[in-house]
């Protein structure tokens, strides 16, 4: 209170919320997430996944390390290596076309990150996970099958 008896400067200052926390707000993510996912097949720059989200290219890039714990490029290609997973596991196409399809521009390139990420070749990928969804078809099949007498 002001010595005159009305409010003192602090009534005037305005209330503040909970502290700011740094990183990419959830409307921004979202936003991004879904950019890249709809154009995983193109090349991507760190500027259009900025200007996805609404922000500088400096920017975007440091408040989405904040949000994710990944720099922008690590987050695309982990994003790539997961779709492409689940495009070997799922399709029958050439590895050739699975990579061009997650946005690499060569298939030697796909293998050597795959590899590197996954730890197994992309081909030894597929005949494991190949292999795994037979059984639990088979299994599926076995359980929703005709009732024994």
């Amino acid at each position: 209170m002001a010595p005159d008896g009305g409010p003192g400067p602090q009534a005037f200052q305005r209330r503040r919320g909970p502290p700011f926390r740094s990183g990419l707000a959830p409307w921004r993510l979202a936003r991004v997430e879904a950019f890249v996912a709809d154009n995983l097949a193109r090349p991507l720059r760190l500027n259009d996944l900025a200007r996805a989200a609404g922000l500088s290219r400096m920017h975007f890039a440091a408040q989405f390390r904040a949000t994710t714990g990944l720099p922008p490029h690590a987050y695309l290609v982990s994003c790539r290596i997961e779709r492409a997973k689940a495009l070997l596991s799922d399709t029958p196409l050439p590895l050739a076309d699975i990579a061009c399809a997650v946005g690499f521009r060569s298939h030697s390139h796909f293998s050597t990150v795959f590899r590197r990420r996954s730890g197994v070749a992309p081909m030894q990928w597929r005949r494991r996970h190949a292999a795994r969804d037979d059984v639990d078809k088979a299994a599926s099949a076995d359980t929703t099958g005709a009732v024994g007498l």
